[in-house]
């Protein structure tokens, strides 16, 4: 078969592909084998205390980032800056050498949130997010399964602390209060 037949044939190919309709994902469904299930809409001011990445944990194919947050009191720097913030694992931990408020206001105003981009143009807001800012991530708490059993299940209480208490959060959109 001579060359240029060869290529047109591929040319064809290519175009039927494009053409051919594929199915979409629904809302609750994404395309990479993860399902969410929505359990309830949530929306806050976030100041961002740090900022995680993850490449190959078994969450990273559907939440690539974790994000510490501060709500309230946690989102005034007079209090944040007296708070030393780590993150791995899928974890945060903080130290005070003093409280600049209450332990359980410091608890239950901060929290690790494993973010899950409802877009690529989401994703590409949350990967301009830098320590410091203040945020509003709106979007919803999930329930997500994927494969091998897979199975992570966000809190749905800001009075809860440890294993289980992160928010798992698809976020539909970012609006930046401070850069």
């Amino acid at each position: 078969m001579p060359i240029s037949r060869l290529l047109l044939a591929l040319g064809v190919i290519v175009l039927m592909w494009k053409l051919w309709p594929h199915p979409q994902p629904t809302a609750d469904r994404l395309a990479n084998g993860y399902a969410i299930q929505p359990l309830e809409h949530y929306r806050n001011t976030f100041r961002i205390l740090g900022i995680e990445h993850y490449y190959a944990d078994k969450g990273a194919g559907i939440s690539p980032v974790d994000f510490a947050v501060g709500m309230g009191p946690m989102t005034d720097k007079s209090v944040y800056e007296k708070v030393s913030i780590s993150q791995g694992n899928r974890w945060y931990h903080w130290h005070v050498d003093e409280f600049p408020i209450p332990r359980r206001e410091l608890e239950i105003n901060s929290a690790n949130m494993h973010i899950i981009p409802a877009t690529p143009a989401v994703a590409d807001q949350i990967n301009q997010i830098r320590e410091h800012q203040l945020v509003i991530l709106e979007g919803e708490l999930v329930e997500v399964s994927g494969p091998n059993g897979f199975h992570w299940r966000s809190s749905l209480s800001r009075e809860d602390t440890g294993d289980g208490a992160c928010e798992l959060m698809r976020v539909d959109s970012v609006q930046w209060l401070e850069r």
